[in-house]
């Protein structure tokens, strides 16, 4: 099932980042191999995918029913037994005890049995199904939060490079304003910029660490284990189009679940059928024998030594279920009631699904819109700025009003960056409910 190989992959990393004294370096492909191999409900999965193989290629229940018995005992009257002295006496005498043997042969022959097979290659595909449905869940998760990850690198770097220049110009205003060529006021505006983004700066941080937290807990790994990532971007994802999306969508793996759980009720349906109208036909072979425990080869008595061979052929025909509001007919009726609710679910699944995608790629192009929109409100407010800056050196603006100038730029910066970090997560969500790499 696992790949051998991936086995030995999260105790060479660890090997390897333990050894070097450095951060543990993933790329997402070396992030899910490790995943793909630590997650116990993924290999429990495995484990009972393996079952369902080998139970679907056995055919078990196709063969008769063996069975041997032995036995010994002594009979005897209980009324001689307490009355006659003799009978006492002689109550451990070889002669008086029996040993007994049996073969029995028996065969059920019911209509249900046909279905057997097919109802469990419906198992063992179910089951295919759900640990392929459970990678995908997986990965989503992760690549997910793994760009996240990465979006959060790019946040910190921002936020530190904001409250550096911050700082600097904390020095210089403080530098002008000892020389009397600033105003206390744009002194403590200029303070107040660099006090702004401490705590911008260390939520960001903050986040980071949690995603981290959640990010070895996905891979199960030590808390304390340093972690570097290495893809910096998203690959490239070829989407197609709205028409050709809406029609991959209904082969979807939670559709193909849907399906195959309609046609085991209905296997199931049929089996109770069969078993509650179909009579059972049940041949049967046995032999039976009775030695003496006195029996000696040379004085071969037929007294000492019995058998006896029988062939049987039953008949079981069920009547109960021909009664109105038996059992038998009430649990018809819930599987025909369950197997028209699964028929249902599958079609409202099906719709649902196919809105989910005309929802998405609305929001996608939404995004890009505003993507574009962004970047020209932050080209215009880098204009303005690099304006107000002129201005402020000629001494025709305040520093009060070039830092909300400065303040107006880094909005701008940081909606741009979240609204690509959006379109990148409608991207993603996108090619997992296509169900595309």
């Amino acid at each position: 099932m696992l790949n051998g190989k991936l086995i030995l992959l999260p105790l060479m990393f660890f090997l390897t980042s333990f050894l070097s004294g450095e951060a543990l370096i993933l790329s997402l492909e070396d992030a899910w191999n490790i995943m793909e191999t630590n997650n116990s409900e993924l290999n429990k999965l495995y484990l009972q995918w393996g079952a369902a193989l080998r139970k679907s290629g056995s055919r078990e229940y196709l063969r008769p029913s063996f069975s041997a018995e032995a036995g010994i005992g002594r009979s005897s009257a209980l009324a001689s037994l307490l009355t006659n002295e003799s009978v006492r006496d002689n109550f451990d005498e070889r002669s008086n005890w029996t040993v007994s043997g049996a073969l029995k042969l028996s065969w059920s022959l019911a209509s249900g049995v046909s279905l057997e097979a097919e109802s469990r290659a419906i198992d063992e595909e179910l089951l295919r199904l759900q640990i392929e449905q459970k990678t995908r869940n997986l990965k989503y998760d992760l690549t997910v939060l793994y760009y996240q990850i990465l979006a959060g690198e790019n946040q910190i770097g921002l936020q530190e490079e904001s409250f550096l220049l911050a700082s600097t110009r904390v020095e210089q205003a403080q530098a002008k304003y000892n020389q009397g060529f600033l105003s206390e006021l744009d002194l403590l505006s200029a303070r107040y910029g660099a006090a702004r983004d401490v705590p911008a700066l260390q939520k960001a941080k903050t986040d980071q660490e949690k995603r981290y937290l959640t990010f070895k807990s996905y891979l199960e790994m030590d808390r304390g284990t340093e972690v570097s990532l290495t893809d910096r971007t998203i690959d490239s994802i070829e989407l197609p189009d709205l028409e050709n999306a809406l029609k991959d969508v209904q082969t979807s793996i939670d559709l193909k679940l849907l399906v195959l759980q309609i046609e085991k009720a209905k296997i199931n349906y049929e089996k109770t059928r069969a078993a509650s109208y179909v009579p059972m036909l049940t041949p049967s072979l046995g032999w039976n024998n009775n030695l003496n425990a006195d029996f000696q080869e040379e004085s071969w008595d037929a007294g000492i030594f019995s058998d006896k061979i029988s062939l049987g052929l039953t008949l079981k025909v069920p009547l109960d279920s021909y009664l109105p509001g038996s059992t038998a007919r009430m649990a018809m009726q819930s599987l025909e009631e369950a197997i028209e609710i699964a028929e249902i679910n599958k079609e409202k699944t099906a719709r649902s699904l196919e809105d989910q995608v005309r929802r998405l790629y609305l929001d996608m192009d939404l995004s890009r819109s505003n993507v574009e929109l962004k970047k020209l409100s932050l080209s215009l407010l880098e204009q303005t700025l690099a304006k107000n800056e002129q201005q402020y050196q000629n001494g025709r603006l305040s520093f009060a009003d070039l830092e909300d100038s400065r303040q107006n730029w880094k909005e701008a910066l940081q909606d741009l960056e979240d609204e690509k970090r959006n379109l990148t997560n409608l991207t993603i969500e996108t090619a997992y409910l296509l169900n595309l790499n």
